[in-house]
């Protein structure tokens, strides 16, 4: 029943999502298919990449750097949600990033990551989006992270934005969540 209750929710939030972030653009055009709803230059894009960032995201959380890597790009960047579009921390370069969050695992005091059923959108965009996001594949994803530190607990919403390059491996993180609330949990 559980189960169920996922699918059902899970395509309930993709077509709220739709609905709300790109809003109906053709107001007094008749509606033949869900593209339709789209902004020129929108698709979905294929469903493989839901679960390549779907699966990216849990082996991150679970601490899994080396094999998190092998789905990273040479050039990957991770931007942090520390600032704004233009002042934000982003690490670049795979083994920049692998380094990094192994560093902070060894040095923050976290002991595991838990994350909630994603929601989560595959898009195909055409053009470059605003503020440095790449054109290309890429997957919105939401889900409640609980990181349990050594002396407290966060629990937090997430929302990654993972995009893929042309051989499919992951070419950027974008995210966004309460940093203050982890840097208040690892005692910082």
């Amino acid at each position: 029943m559980q189960n169920e209750f996922n699918k059902y929710y899970k395509g309930l939030t993709t077509a709220c999502f739709f609905m709300l972030f790109l809003g109906c653009n053709k107001p007094n055009a008749e509606v033949s298919k869900p593209s339709d709803l789209l902004p020129p230059g929108i698709e979905i894009a294929p469903l493989e990449f839901e679960k390549k960032a779907e699966n990216s995201m849990l082996l991150w959380s679970q601490f899994k750097f080396d094999e998190w890597g092998k789905m990273l790009s040479d050039s990957v960047v991770f931007a942090l949600p520390d600032g704004n579009s233009q002042t934000r921390t982003k690490i670049k370069g795979r083994d920049a990033v692998v380094n990094w969050w192994k560093n902070w695992q060894q040095t923050s005091g976290i002991q595991s990551m838990t994350l909630t059923p994603f929601n989560s959108v595959p898009i195909n965009t055409f053009k470059p989006l605003h503020d440095g996001y790449p054109s290309g594949v890429s997957v919105f994803s939401y889900f409640d992270n609980t990181l349990v530190f050594k002396h407290d607990t966060a629990s937090m919403r997430m929302n990654f934005v993972v995009f893929f390059d042309q051989q499919k491996l992951v070419s950027a993180y974008f995210t966004y969540f309460d940093y203050g609330l982890v840097k208040e949990a690892e005692g910082k």
